[in-house]
């Protein structure tokens, strides 16, 4: 993991992200039902596993920062553990 840490560190040093943890293929997975309807199908993206680390690794670092720091306001919801903007909607019904 060392290389990767060291290349991880080279690309955030000079702004670069290559072109290849852009981009993503998309294979569409049937759901249910009638091959033959596109609704029954979901895209699944096929992204670099390098760009998923990377990704996982700076969403928990600002994550983190934004919990240790309280600098996140207490409504929000969306990309935190345990609370999802459902959960939002179920504070909001119990407060009127």
């Amino acid at each position: 993991m060392p290389a990767l840490a060291m290349l991880y560190n080279q690309f955030m040093s000079v702004a670069y992200v290559p072109c290849e943890w852009k981009s993503a293929v998309v294979v569409p997975v049937l759901k249910k039902g009638v091959s033959g309807l596109v609704q029954k199908y979901r895209p699944i993206l096929l992204k670099c596993v390098v760009s998923k680390i990377i990704k996982r690794i700076v969403s928990d670092r600002i994550t983190n920062h934004l919990l240790a720091n309280n600098i996140r306001h207490s409504a929000q919801h969306g990309f935190l553990k345990h609370r999802f903007t459902t959960t939002d909607s179920f504070e909001y019904i119990g407060a009127i």
